[in-house]
């Protein structure tokens, strides 16, 4: 497409520039742009140039957070599957290993979101199905590194389990004891499914 072909030409890495001179070229805003308008720009060059370190690697995370913060809040109208379901839809021409580091730093970015630790969310996703009959960590692990998928690389699967690891790892914190009366009682409150995004 003509959109493409210009993204292509304008935001193509120059000699000239080093990885994070180019990095910073494509998220820095223009004058002319809103915060929404730099965010879609940046969406269609993570479309363009899908396989750059710069959308899904820590270490260049400073320079994607304000586009993760725009693009992937959850608006109001959103519900919570709904919001899930875009966080968990692979972009174009995005590696499953790329995926699930996206979706990782999303996480990252919006980590008091309490729908990323509900479970009967998640398993209602394709890509997050393996969460579903699963109740530890342990559990987890052995069960995504037990897939046989042959589009999954040991790089995909690892990612992946770290970011569906955080479920679990969320949920013991969200767990809390709470006395009640002289008795001591006690009764664990944990997040459930009428938690709330925001």
């Amino acid at each position: 497409s003509e959109t493409r072909q210009y993204y292509s030409l304008v935001y193509t890495k120059k000699s000239t520039e080093t990885e994070e001179q180019y990095y910073q070229r494509l998220v820095t805003k223009e004058s002319f742009e809103s915060d929404l308008n730099c965010a879609r720009r940046i969406y269609i060059l993570h479309i363009v140039f899908p396989s750059l370190p710069l959308w899904y690697e820590d270490q260049y995370y400073s320079y994607v957070k304000s586009f993760y913060e725009t693009y992937y809040r959850k608006e109001q109208s959103e519900s919570e599957e709904v919001y899930l379901k875009r966080v968990f839809t692979k972009c174009t021409g995005e590696s499953e290993e790329n995926f699930w580091k996206r979706v990782k730093l999303v996480q990252k970015t919006f980590s008091d979101y309490q729908c990323w630790y509900n479970k009967e969310y998640l398993q209602k996703l394709d890509a997050c199905k393996c969460v579903s009959g699963v109740s530890s960590e342990a559990e987890l692990k052995k069960k995504v590194e037990s897939e046989n998928n042959s589009e999954e690389s040991e790089g995909a699967r690892k990612a992946k389990l770290a970011c569906l690891q955080v479920f679990f790892k969320s949920s013991k914190k969200s767990s809390k004891k709470v006395q009640t009366t002289e008795e001591s009682q006690e009764e664990e409150v944990s997040y459930g499914s009428s938690s709330k995004c925001n």
